[in-house]
């Protein structure tokens, strides 16, 4: 959003919030930061999604004094002797600007519903600046020195627009949807984004009451430039939607801030030549130039349909010819992912062999204690291959039992305690990776009711096999047994 006076005083109290950098995001992209519905409704409050990096407050400290002198070659021979204490850096800090962080409560912010000012006249300085030799000195203006400022603008800028309407801001309201700790962009939807620049330039329009010429525009009037194809400052950088990670913000055009010759009109756009020479060609007068102008970017932000897919969208974009780094930290539901995968695998190791342990005791042990009943029947003309078919349909039979009441339990357990499992990983969710990373994470409790029943054929052809293979040992033995010891051991 090339507006470069975005504020709230709703936000936190007693202060107002200079929001910087507004970018636009769709519905779709806004799902990863973001459940509730991300898209302008006209007449409804306009869901945005804030970045905690704007949640500071800038004050001057002069102490006392009217000037102030910064020698930056004495500054660097101090950071060059070795790096200094923070604390003692801000206390010994001479830059009468200063920012101070903001405290905050995520939970205080979401849902909330604030006024955001878009535009205005920008503030004037309240002090002047000198430098030469590596010595920057500040001087506070007086209290009549600004006024007289003030003044001349308003006399300025008058002759041309109507000073009351170019100086008030545009206000919406909005509902906190989200909030981000990276980068440095606040987001809205797209849609809005349109409409906002369409009320931003209209507004500028109808504050408008006589004909500038050329030569003021870009000179003594600064604004956006609009060469009929994309949006840009006079600096030249192109009107971009910056996207999570992102750097300092470049790519996104601003409008040029007032000096002391020259004052920002917010809404004002101008027609420069389309073949790059950057001659002034008048007014843009079409409220709509934003939506159809051309979106360009150095960032870009994809949704991809599972996290676990990142490293081959990343490999696919870098085959493709261009150099991807992925810097995010979703590598840590990989981990976790992975950790939960190994887990799982060890558990399913120790489940089949206590299982083959279990079948092997149990059928040897029930072999030594049969022992007469194989003499008796081998006495009786059964043969080795009919006892060794009766052992292992005896183990199959009682695996047959075992699995199906397994089964049964297992599902009815998995179904009745899936609302309880599913508030344990909530709060983990919840409480750890939404806290540590900008994410959402959304958990439905039917996911923890979900039953896997190719999972489930193939455990129970596991064991099955393994139970058959594994009574095969103490069966083979039965039969062995010959009639004359088993009848006389017993």
């Amino acid at each position: 959003m090339p507006i470069s006076n975005i504020s709230t005083s709703d936000l936190f109290e007693e202060v107002t919030l200079d929001l910087g950098t507004l970018s636009e995001f769709d519905s779709n992209a806004a799902s990863i930061y973001s459940v509730e519905d991300f898209t302008y409704t006209e007449g409804k409050e306009i869901p945005i999604i804030l970045n905690s990096n704007s949640f500071a407050t800038t004050y001057e400290d002069w102490g006392g004094e009217t000037e102030i002198v910064m020698d930056f070659q004495e500054l660097r021979r101090d950071r060059q002797a070795g790096p200094p204490d923070p604390q003692e850096e801000e206390a010994n800090n001479p830059f009468p600007i200063k920012t101070k962080s903001i405290e905050y409560s995520r939970s205080d912010l979401l849902g909330k519903t604030i006024t955001i000012e878009f535009g205005g006249l920008d503030s004037i300085n309240t002090y002047t600046i000198e430098q030469e030799d590596g010595v920057r000195k500040f001087v506070k203006l007086t209290d009549e020195e600004v006024q007289a400022l003030l003044t001349e603008r308003q006399s300025v800028i008058s002759e041309y627009w109507n000073y009351e309407k170019i100086s008030t801001p545009l206000t919406y309201t909005f509902k906190v949807v989200g909030i981000i700790d990276e980068g440095n962009a606040s987001y809205i939807p797209s849609n809005f984004a349109n409409k906002v620049m369409s009320d931003y330039i209209d507004s500028q329009l109808g504050a408008l009451q006589k004909d500038i010429t050329d030569d003021l525009l870009d000179s003594t009037f600064l604004g956006l430039s609009y060469d009929g194809t994309e949006f840009s400052s006079t600096s030249g950088f192109g009107l971009g939607r910056e996207m999570p990670g992102g750097g300092m913000g470049m790519g996104r055009p601003q409008e040029i801030s007032s000096t002391e010759d020259s004052y920002n009109i917010p809404g004002l756009v101008i027609k420069t030549a389309s073949d790059g020479s950057s001659d002034v060609e008048g007014m843009v007068t079409d409220k709509e130039a934003y939506s159809t102008a051309v979106k360009s970017s150095p960032y870009i932000t994809m949704k991809i349909d599972s996290i676990y897919s990142r490293d081959s969208v990343i490999n696919a974009i870098n085959e493709a010819g261009y150099a991807v780094q992925d810097n995010s930290d979703f590598e840590i539901f990989g981990k976790i992912q992975s950790t939960l995968s190994k887990i799982s695998i060890i558990f399913s190791i120790s489940f089949i062999a206590l299982i083959i342990l279990v079948v092997f005791i149990t059928t040897l042990k029930f072999v030594s204690e049969s022992r007469k009943e194989i003499g008796i029947f081998r006495a009786i003309g059964m043969r080795k291959s009919t006892i060794l078919s009766l052992f292992t349909g005896q183990a199959v039979l009682y695996t047959i039992i075992a699995c199906v009441a397994g089964i049964v339990c297992g599902v009815s357990v998995n179904v009745l305690a899936g609302g309880y499992f599913n508030n344990i990983f909530s709060n983990f969710a919840g409480e750890t990776i939404k806290q540590s990373f900008d994410v959402v994470v959304d958990v439905d409790a039917s996911m923890f009711r979900q039953v896997n029943y190719i999972l489930i054929a193939i455990y129970t052809g596991i064991l099955f096999l393994t139970t058959f293979l594994i009574a095969l040992i103490p069966a083979y033995k039965a039969s062995k047994v010959s009639p004359v010891e088993a009848i006389r051991g017993e």
